[in-house]
């Protein structure tokens, strides 16, 4: 999405409204509590103002989501996972639970299974839209097996996650190659 277009209209809106805000500040207490003073609001306040309003409450808009088309992904995924050993030739299916803590410039993905726990160490790519197959979301993360598992080995590795358009579907296929087993 437009992260660089929106960082860009937060800043312009900032400094063309500190002065405003300013100036409105410094009427309303001269006339209303007779108190002569000259303050001054930063643009920058504005802005970090601006960008804690927006990272907290305004990109999970449904009219924003469909404008910038950036989905709110927050919450529980049920997840069918397949995953490749290519020591043995053979798939391996496996079941577990994601869990994603989004912000609108941050995102963490945790996923459960019997077996590991995984989580992502940081976003690469982030989240795309792609008419008609719906949002992709691309991420490093780093698996943590149990220690019961003899033959599944702790690694890293990257995933893709795609979404339907409509984010209806609370369920998603994870396929992995090259399994390190």
């Amino acid at each position: 999405h437009p992260r660089e277009k929106i960082i860009f209209y937060i800043a312009y809106f900032s400094i063309f409204i500190a002065p405003l805000i300013s100036k409105a500040l410094n009427f309303s207490l001269q006339n209303y509590l007779n108190i002569l003073t000259c303050l001054s609001i930063g643009s920058t306040t504005i802005f970090a103002l601006g960008y804690l309003l927006f990272n907290k409450i305004i990109w999970k808009n449904k009219f924003f989501m469909h404008v910038y088309n950036f989905p709110n992904l927050n919450g529980k995924w049920d997840c069918i996972g397949l995953s490749f050993n290519k020591n043995t030739n053979t798939e391996i299916e496996w079941k577990g639970q994601m869990i994603i803590t989004q912000k609108w410039d941050k995102i963490l993905i945790a996923i459960q299974t019997e077996n590991s726990t995984s989580q992502s160490i940081s976003v690469i790519g982030g989240i795309k839209f792609y008419s008609g197959l719906g949002y992709r979301l691309s991420y490093n993360y780093e698996n943590q097996p149990s220690v019961t598992e003899q033959e599944l080995k702790k690694h890293e590795g990257f995933c893709t996650l795609t979404f339907n358009e409509n984010l209806s579907n609370k369920k998603i296929l994870i396929y992995f190659l090259g399994y390190p087993f």
